[in-house]
This record gives C-alpha cells, structure tokens and sequence, in this order.
C-alpha cells in the first residue's frame, strides 16, 4: 500500500484538530461552571495566603540561605525555604555608558511607583500617558436558570 503524502497527513491532522476543539459556548458553559465550584473557596484561598504572608513574616530577620520547619500544636508541619534568588542591576551609570542614552532609554523600564516617588502625582502627569492596552478581565456571570430556560 502506497503510504500518504506529507501533506495529506497534515491536512487530516488539522481537521481532526479543528473538530475536537470545543466551541465558544462549552468553553464559556465550562468556565461558568469551574467558577461556581470556586466560589465557595475563595475566602479559604484569601485566608491561606493571609497565613502564608504572616508566616513568612516571622522569617524576614532571618539569613536569606537558611531554611526552617515550623512545628504547629497538632502535629502540623510547615516548611520554609531560603530566600530566592533575585538579580538586580547595580551598575546603572556603568550600563547607560556602555549602552549609549538611545538604546538605554529603548531598554529601560521604570515602574510607576518610582516615578510617582520622586515627583507629585500632577507633575509626573508630563511624564505619562494612560490607555486601554491593559489586560482585560474575565468572569462569570449569574443566570437565573429559571429565566434562561
């Protein structure tokens, strides 16, 4: 049996890609769902990350190379790691020199917080612009299934 040219192989693995792709509305029945079965954890999710911050806390003194195990009343145990690795520029007036002021302007990234920090909130405003190009939010919206039906 002669085997099937390359082409065709992709052409039937594309369709069958196509069509074991499920549509918009199970995508957004799928979603719905999920975030109903999430909302009852929510506040559980809050809380643990509330312990999870005051816990760390307890840890900021402490040599960032050294890890702990934190025993609590009924046997529970927690584990706290080292402090990660973070790297950081330190020679900022080295770098724009060697980069020259155009492609260091094209490379640096200046949070708001800074600039906000150095320079009243209207004087910063000569300084930047706002527009829609954020990320957009997506979340389920409440039927009443009695009026849906």
């Amino acid at each position: 049996m002669k085997s099937p040219r390359r082409a065709e192989v992709v052409d039937i693995s594309t369709r069958l890609n196509v069509a074991l792709e499920p549509s918009r509305e199970e995508i957004v029945d799928e979603f719905s769902k999920l975030d109903g079965q999430l909302q009852p954890i929510k506040p559980l999710l809050k809380r643990h990350d509330e312990l999870r911050k005051k816990i760390q806390g307890w840890y900021d003194n402490e040599p960032a190379e050294q890890a702990f195990t934190v025993n609590g009343e009924n046997g529970n145990v927690v584990s706290v790691s080292a402090r990660s690795h973070e790297t950081k520029i330190v020679a900022m007036s080295k770098l724009f020199t060697s980069l020259g002021k155009a492609r260091f302007i094209a490379l640096v990234h200046m949070p708001l917080k800074n600039l906000y920090s150095a320079f009243s909130r209207d004087a910063a405003a000569d300084y930047v612009e706002t527009e829609r190009t954020g990320s957009r939010t997506v979340r389920a919206v409440a039927v009443d299934t009695k009026i849906a039906a």
